[in-house]
């Protein structure tokens, strides 16, 4: 076989690959999106609060003004 033929048949090897790989690729997505999923169950769901308290610390502002409001809703 010269080497032509064989750079012709490495290259169609390289394509039947790709695209036997391609068709797994789109069965896998397929079966994942076509998957049924059945939650059966109740969940209650109880009010929250965001309590944020902040410790002590320092900032030292270089350049500026920073003012803080308290909102007590």
């Amino acid at each position: 076989m010269s080497e032509n033929n064989l750079r012709k048949q490495n290259q169609k090897n390289e394509i039947i690959i790709a695209i036997l790989f391609l068709i797994g690729i789109i069965g896998i997505g397929y079966a994942a999106l076509n998957a049924n999923l059945t939650v059966n169950g109740v969940a209650d769901i109880a009010a929250s609060s965001w309590e944020v308290h902040f410790k002590t610390g320092s900032i030292s502002v270089t350049d500026g003004s920073v003012s803080i409001e308290e909102n007590t809703t």
